[in-house]
C-alpha cells in the first residue's frame, strides 16, 4: 500500500511538473507542436521527454524530476546526465531539472552547467536554440519550512555542536549522545546539510563544510522571543546590578549566563560605547532572584532583561569570565543577529573578531 501511495506521488508530480514546463514552453510563439512522453525508455537519466519544434526544428528536453532540489541532488542528476550524453550522440536535446522548489545556489549550479531548471515555485531558466526564458526570485514555503527545521529547539542542539568545532567529524550516535536527541533525528540532519551542501560525507562519519553559511540561516530561522522575557528596573548601576545578580544565582545555584551587551562586555567584544540594560538567561526562579535583587518589574524601559531560555542547552559553551558566565560566542552571535538598530553591528563583529578565528578562519 506504502509503495502504491508513493507511485501515485511520484506520478503526480510528473504530471505537474510536465504541465509546468509546457506552460512555460507554450509563452513562446516560436515553440510549437509540444508532446509529452513520461517514462522514456530511450533517456536513462531522465523521467520526462518532452518533444517540441522551435522555428521549424526539432527539440527534445529531457526533464529529471526530483522531490528535491536540493545542490547536492542537482549536482548528481547533471552528472548523471553528463555521463548519458558522453556515452550517446545526441543532437537538440537539453536537460532540465525540476523539483517542487529549486533553491538560489542549485539555480547557480543549473546555470554554470548549461542546463535549464524549472520548480512549482514558479522559478524557471530554460536557455536553448534562440529560446531565453528567466524567471526567478519566488521562494516556497515548504522549501523555508524544511530550512526551519534544522533550528528547531532539538535540532539546534545538533547544529550548537557542529559549529562549535567544524572541523570535527561526527558519527551519528557519538553527536546524538553529546545533543542529547535521537540518532534518527541526527541522520535527518546530517541529510539535510549534506543535501545541500553544508556538510559532507568522511567515511562513516560526517563534517561541516561552511560553517558560516550555516551560521547564518541559523541567525535567520532564530526567534529570540521564544524565550521567556521579563524587563526590571534598578537604581543601581549595570556593573552593581551585574555583580548582585551573579552572586545571588551562584549561592542559590541557579544556572545563569549573561547575553547581549552584558556578555560581550565581559569577553571584550563589545561595539557600542553606550550601553543601558543588563541581559542575562537564568535557568529558573525568575521572580525569586528579582526579590532577592530588589528590582522592580516593568512594561518597558527596564535596564535588566532576565530570560528564562525556550531551551537550556542555551548554556551549552558558557564560560567563566571575570567571575561570571557568560554564553558561547555562538550564542551571542545569536542574540544579537536577532535585534535592531546597532546590535546587528556587534553581531558581525563577533563573528569576526572571535567566532572565525575559532574556526581558523580570518
Amino acid at each position: 500500500m506504502e509503495s502504491k501511495e508513493k507511485q501515485q506521488n511520484t506520478d503526480s508530480l510528473d504530471f505537474t511538473v510536465s504541465e509546468r514546463v509546457s506552460d512555460v514552453l507554450k509563452s513562446v510563439p516560436a515553440v510549437t507542436d509540444i508532446r509529452v512522453q513520461s517514462n522514456s525508455k530511450s533517456y536513462d537519466a531522465a523521467d520526462l521527454v518532452i518533444t517540441a519544434k522551435v522555428a521549424g526544428s526539432a527539440w527534445k528536453l529531457a526533464v529529471e524530476v526530483s522531490r528535491s532540489g536540493q545542490p547536492r541532488i542537482v549536482r548528481n542528476a547533471i552528472a548523471l546526465w553528463e555521463q548519458w550524453c558522453r556515452r550517446n550522440e545526441l543532437k537538440n536535446n537539453y536537460f532540465v531539472f525540476a523539483a517542487p522548489f529549486i533553491s538560489p545556489k542549485s539555480q547557480e549550479i543549473c546555470n554554470d552547467a548549461g542546463v535549464g531548471f524549472v520548480d512549482l515555485a514558479g522559478n524557471c531558466r530554460l536557455a536553448f536554440d534562440n529560446i531565453f526564458i528567466e524567471r526567478v526570485g519566488l521562494s516556497a514555503e515548504p522549501e523555508k519550512r524544511l530550512l526551519r527545521s534544522l533550528f528547531y529547539a532539538k535540532s539546534s542542539r545538533v547544529i550548537r555542536r557542529l559549529l562549535t568545532d567544524p572541523e570535527h567529524p561526527w558519527h551519528v550516535h557519538e553527536l546524538a549522545k553529546s545533543a542529547d536527541v535521537s540518532t534518527g533525528l541526527v541522520s535527518q540532519i546530517k541529510t539535510k546539510l549534506i543535501d545541500s551542501e553544508l556538510a559532507q560525507r568522511r567515511g562513516d562519519m560526517f563534517v561541516i563544510t561552511n560553517p558560516e553559511e550555516l551560521l547564518h540561516r541559523w541567525a535567520l530561522a532564530y526567534q529570540f522571543d521564544k524565550h521567556n522575557q521579563v524587563q526590571f528596573y534598578s537604581s543601581k548601576s549595570l556593573a552593581e546590578l551585574e555583580q548582585a545578580l551573579a552572586d545571588i544565582c551562584t549561592r542559590e545555584s541557579v544556572e545563569h549566563a549573561f547575553t547581549l551587551f552584558s556578555g560581550a562586555g565581559l569577553v571584550g567584544t563589545q561595539y557600542v560605547r553606550v550601553v543601558n540594560r543588563a541581559s542575562a538567561y537564568l535557568s529558573s526562579h525568575v521572580q525569586s532572584i528579582a526579590d532577592m535583587l530588589g528590582v522592580k518589574r516593568v512594561d518597558t524601559g527596564g535596564n535588566l532583561l532576565l530570560l528564562s531560555p525556550s531551551d537550556p542547552d542555551i548554556f551549552f559553551g558558557k564560560r567563566l569570565v571575570h567571575d561570571r558566565w557568560v554564553v558561547s560566542d555562538l550564542q551571542l552571535y545569536l542574540d544579537f543577529s536577532a535585534q535592531k538598530g546597532r546590535a546587528q553591528e556587534t553581531a558581525e563583529f563577533i563573528l569576526d573578531s572571535t567566532i572565525r578565528k575559532s574556526w581558523g578562519r580570518k
